[in-house]
């Protein structure tokens, strides 16, 4: 606004002093040039009229001043109309003859000598009214003036119109940007480069958990993000790209509840390459990500007993193994099946046998570690990984699950005991296999324990 207030006294400044220019100016400089060649005229004329004079005085030296209808006629024959008079002054300022015309005032005067043999005895005068110089000089004026007006009202009021045209779109403009700014679903701010914040939205303060936008204006960023190492990260990268999109990070609200946040972010920097801030987008996705875990978290679990499933088993199996190569330390692999669970469905419906798969799960979860990895990979079949380290005893890992299997059989009052046929594979960190092989060699080894029971 205040640049537009600038501009309009400048377009008025020189509108006025172009309008100046043509009414006083114009006037002054046609009356001086018309004024100078009037007199330049006049003594043009007055030196021809003294040398024609001087002529006559030298051929008549004692008389000449007696002649004065001669000289009257002399000088009437060469005046200027009715606008101009001459005569003759001798020395003495007596007026030996002159023209019989009445100028108006004012006049203009120009004079020469009128000599005798080198001497001066008289000189010419002649006067020219200057009133029409006047005249016509108010009309060039006026003439200015209409001329001025015509120029004057283009040049001031037709840029001004411009200018309050142009100030109309820029605050339709405006009015549309910050309807969009206001409007907007997502977070929009502006960062300075101490990381205060100087804009935010209505969207984005109330993410921040802000009533008013105003209320986080002025705070700095530091204060909402939930990990160091998550912000380090994300600001090497926005320094390198100059902007990033869709970039997910983990905050917190001014309350301190967390939040996970989607932005979309640049930098801002002056034609130097100098850092000013950081202009972006923020959205808060803290739904949508726990909706995501849940759903990975879905695909991951088994429904019946919410042990890993086979995927499950995979994805987490996958990286243990890379642990225990990392650090050079092998671990023993379970693999386990519910022996006669096709006898307990046909016996007692298949709602028994979900219910033994999952008292089997429970026995699972009670019998080892939460960090370790327990998995139902289908039907009757279980495995747990690590259910021991290099250097523990196989029977022993045997025997704790087969103690905790009968105490649970002997709590269980009805006509069937859960029983588990199961293999232990052994994992070497210094000569690896593939979690298939491993997993081959632990079902391998269970059913050889299921035949043996068979044979008993």
């Amino acid at each position: 606004m205040h640049s537009s207030i600038t501009t309009k006294r400048i377009t008025s400044w020189y509108a006025w002093a172009g309008l100046a220019t043509i009414l006083i100016i114009g006037p002054i400089v046609y009356f001086l040039m018309s004024y100078q060649f009037i007199a330049g005229s006049l003594e043009t004329e007055a030196e021809i009229n003294a040398h024609i004079v001087s002529q006559l005085i030298s051929k008549n030296p004692e008389m000449w001043t007696y002649e004065q209808l001669r000289l009257q006629e002399l000088l009437s024959r060469r005046q200027l109309g009715n606008l101009e008079t001459q005569r003759i002054v001798d020395t003495k300022n007596r007026v030996v003859a002159e023209s019989l015309n009445v100028l108006r005032p004012p006049l203009i005067m120009r004079s020469a000598n009128l000599l005798d043999s080198g001497v001066i005895v008289a000189r010419v005068e002649i006067y020219r009214s200057i009133r029409p110089l006047l005249i016509h000089t108010a009309i060039v004026a006026l003439l200015g003036l209409l001329l001025g007006l015509i120029t004057f009202v283009p040049f001031l009021v037709l840029p001004l119109q411009a200018i309050s045209r142009a100030e109309d779109e820029l605050r339709k403009s405006e009015e549309k940007y910050r309807n969009l700014f206001d409007s907007s679903i997502d977070g929009v701010y502006q960062l300075n480069a101490g990381g205060v914040f100087t804009m935010m939205n209505q969207a984005g303060a109330t993410i921040f958990g802000y009533e008013h936008s105003e209320e986080i204006v002025g705070t700095n960023v530091l204060e909402y993000w939930r990990d160091s190492k998550d912000r380090d990260v994300y600001w090497a990268e926005l320094k390198i790209k100059k902007s990033v999109s869709a970039y997910q990070v983990s905050a917190k609200k001014k309350t301190g509840e967390p939040i996970e946040l989607e932005l979309s972010s640049r930098i801002l920097e002056d034609e130097k390459g100098n850092f000013l801030g950081i202009q972006g987008i923020l959205r808060d996705v803290t739904e949508r990500t726990r909706l995501t875990e849940r759903l990975r978290a879905l695909s991951l679990t088994d429904e019946l007993t919410h042990l890993y499933n086979r995927r499950g088993f995979f994805t987490m199996a996958e990286h243990l193994l890379k642990m225990a190569d990392r650090s050079e330390k092998g671990v023993f692999l379970l693999y386990a099946d519910l022996d006669g669970l096709k006898e307990i469905n046909d016996t007692f419906g298949h709602q028994e046998g979900d219910r033994a798969l999952i008292e089997v799960a429970d026995i699972l979860k009670e019998n080892y570690r939460k960090s370790d990895i327990i998995a139902r990979m289908g039907g009757d079949e279980f495995v747990v990984i690590p259910v021991g380290f290099a250097g523990n005893n196989v029977e022993m890992i045997y025997a704790r699950l087969g103690k905790n299997l009968d105490i649970h059989n002997t709590k269980m009052n009805r006509s069937y005991k859960l029983s588990l046929s199961a293999g232990i594979a052994y994992y070497e960190s210094g000569n690896p296999c593939s979690l298939d092989e491993l997993l081959m060699q632990a079902d391998q080894l269970m059913y050889e324990q299921k035949r043996q029971k068979k044979k008993s």
